[in-house]
């Protein structure tokens, strides 16, 4: 027995399992950077205007809504706001000490929020899901469950063994009738079953409908 056993190879469904698990994470540090960005460009409107007020915004709104393009929008002024922060800083002159680590302040928020906005565009698909209603949410479901339960059903009346020789009818030899095989109603059954689990999931849908 080997007693360190190599490491498997990662799946691309274990990558996408991990990005999965890692975008609400990301999006809430965003969400808090994108806050504090904001409050931040507030107070150094006393000093100086910041037009970075606007990328904190649409920090804010990219992780509300799981928008791709909003991220990248966030990431091109990220950029565009570290350049014109260092501008500033290495231009000016006379900068009072607030206002000078206020900046800086800026700058090291714009250097971390660039780490969760590519996990963010990593993760996120290129195209917003469209959101679905409760009616079209339910309607999927059913159709999506009677299609699994119809396949079940086939699949289960073509493995159903024959019926055994001692289900055959004995009638008289000299009835001269030929023995009927029984066992037919299996197929009926199964039927039933599933129309008794359509029920079910119907019913299902329509109170997970009414808690929507």
């Amino acid at each position: 027995r080997r007693p360190f056993a190599p490491a498997r190879p990662s799946s691309p469904t274990d990558k996408m399992i991990e990005a999965q698990h890692e975008i609400p994470r990301a999006s809430r540090l965003l969400s808090e950077i994108s806050l504090l960005q904001l409050l931040l460009c507030f107070l150094l409107s006393l000093g100086r205007v910041d037009a970075f007020i606007v990328g904190a915004v649409i920090g804010l709104y990219a992780t509300r809504e799981q928008d791709r393009q909003a991220v990248e929008l966030y990431m091109l002024l990220l950029a565009a706001g570290a350049a014109m922060d260092a501008l500033y800083l290495l231009t000016c002159e006379e900068v009072p000490p607030l206002l000078f680590l206020g900046v800086l302040a800026g700058l090291a928020l714009k250097a971390i929020a660039a780490v969760p906005c590519v996990t963010l565009r990593g993760g996120l698909p290129r195209r917003r899901l469209a959101s679905l209603t409760s009616d079209d949410l339910s309607a999927h479901v059913k159709a999506a469950m009677a299609e699994a339960l119809s396949k079940h059903a086939a699949r289960s009346v073509r493995r159903d063994p024959p019926p055994p020789a001692a289900a055959r009818t004995a009638l008289p030899p000299e009835s001269g009738a030929v023995p009927v095989a029984g066992g037919g109603g299996g197929v009926g059954g199964g039927g039933g079953g599933v129309e008794a689990l359509l029920g079910h999931a119907e019913r299902a849908v329509d109170s997970a409908r009414c808690a929507v």
